[in-house]
């Protein structure tokens, strides 16, 4: 599960040390920075850190020549928290994302987190950017002879930390920046091929080389009309466990009642109609890993396959069991940040078109729908939980 550059741009087919092609071979084309901080957008700025990721790019050697029939990849640049409205609060980082597609399908790839600090200038944040290209373009190097390899194995099978977030188990090297997803992807195009779950980050130990102690942090959100108006005093719109009936009849309102940021410039945020979890483990010595569990197709286009394309109906939602995948730590950061800010929902259920115009109930929110839940525990208890993660993408469950 290794990521290696020839195999992102030959249909992702696994590769070995011996066949991996210099990354900056591969060409690289820049798209324009997607801004989605909820600000007014800034053509010029965002122009000018495009070329400036351009030149980034071009010091690690990648050549910005696509050829027209050949292969090559598009990088592709997201702001999420970075020079924020005078109305939000500012982030103690500047959060940006960047993703790569091979072209010309456009096939995604993987993509990766991007930090830097608050002020960033262009120049600092377009260098994140090119590193963060680089780290997911490079396979890691094979461990130095005598390395140290740490056995953190559970109650499973042998897991060894090879280093930097790299794991050996059953002859098999699984590296958290790229885990091959098991589902078919052809599935949904829209799936990357590879999923990077760190914050592209080693957690420092604690001062004095003491390794102290872990943090897990929970993450819930709650379904889009969790606690809103009903017909029936006293019933939950978020998730009805009165019978199997209320129950899909709720799952199906929150499908279909579209989550955005409040604000000058609209996002789209994951709508999660039976709610979600998400979970991020800092093990001082180890990348954060940043993740959770979603299915393949996105939430509109599987009700449409359900309901429609299977002809299942409502119930289908519900009651077909539906393969997974594992969220990226960039598709988590994102939420989590956009999240802060207010939000509105569409009440999809009693919308209707009066005299040709959309009209019913909007419902707006401060909170961002989420809480959490942060637990202090020992390094080696949290060791337990990255072995078990490792397992389970090892038996292929993501």
């Amino acid at each position: 599960m290794l990521l290696c550059a020839t195999a992102l741009v030959a249909a992702f087919a696994r590769c070995g040390a011996a066949d991996l092609a210099p990354s900056a071979s591969i060409p690289l084309s820049v798209a324009p920075v997607l801004d989605e901080t909820g600000r007014q957008p800034d053509p010029a700025e965002l122009a000018r850190l495009r070329d400036m990721l351009r030149d980034a790019l071009a010091a690690y050697g990648y050549s910005a020549s696509i050829a027209a029939a050949g292969p090559g990849m598009e990088v592709r640049p997201r702001l999420i928290a970075c020079r924020m409205p005078p109305a939000e609060a500012v982030p103690d980082l500047c959060i940006a994302s960047v993703a790569l597609a091979l072209l010309p399908s456009r096939r995604p790839v993987t993509e990766a987190v991007v930090r830097a600090p608050a002020q960033a200038s262009d120049a600092e944040l377009a260098s994140a950017m090119a590193a963060a290209v680089e780290r997911s373009l490079v396979a890691a190097p094979p461990p130095s002879p005598g390395a140290r390899e740490e056995d953190i194995t559970a109650t499973g099978a042998a897991v060894r930390h090879l280093g930097g977030g790299r794991f050996l188990i059953g002859g098999e090297t699984i590296d958290v920046h790229a885990i091959r997803s098991a589902h078919d992807p052809t599935v949904d195009p829209d799936v990357p091929a590879a999923t990077n779950v760190t914050l592209n980050d080693i957690v420092p130990p604690a001062a004095g080389g003491a390794r102290s102690h872990a943090v897990i942090t929970l993450y819930q959100v709650d379904p889009p009309l969790t606690g809103q108006p009903s017909r029936e005093a006293g019933i939950d719109r978020g998730t009805d466990f009165r019978d199997p009936a209320n129950l899909v009849q709720a799952a199906y309102s929150n499908y279909v009642s579209p989550v955005q940021t409040d604000g000058p410039v609209p996002v789209r945020v994951a709508g999660h109609p039976i709610g979600h979890f998400m979970v991020k483990v800092e093990v001082p010595g180890y990348p954060t890993v940043m993740t959770g569990m979603t299915t393949i197709a996105r939430a509109d286009k599987e009700l449409v396959d359900l309901t429609l394309g299977r002809g299942l109906g409502v119930g289908g939602v519900l009651l077909t069991p539906e393969p997974g995948r594992l969220n990226s730590a960039a598709e988590v950061v994102r939420e989590l940040a956009l999240r802060q800010r207010a939000l509105r929902v569409v009440d999809g259920l009693y919308f209707h078109r009066v005299n040709g115009r959309n009209v019913g109930p909007e419902y707006r929110f401060a909170d961002g729908r989420v809480v959490f839940l942060r637990v202090t525990l020992p390094v080696r208890n949290a060791e337990d939980a990255l072995a078990y993660f490792v397992e389970y993408i090892h038996r292929g469950e993501a």
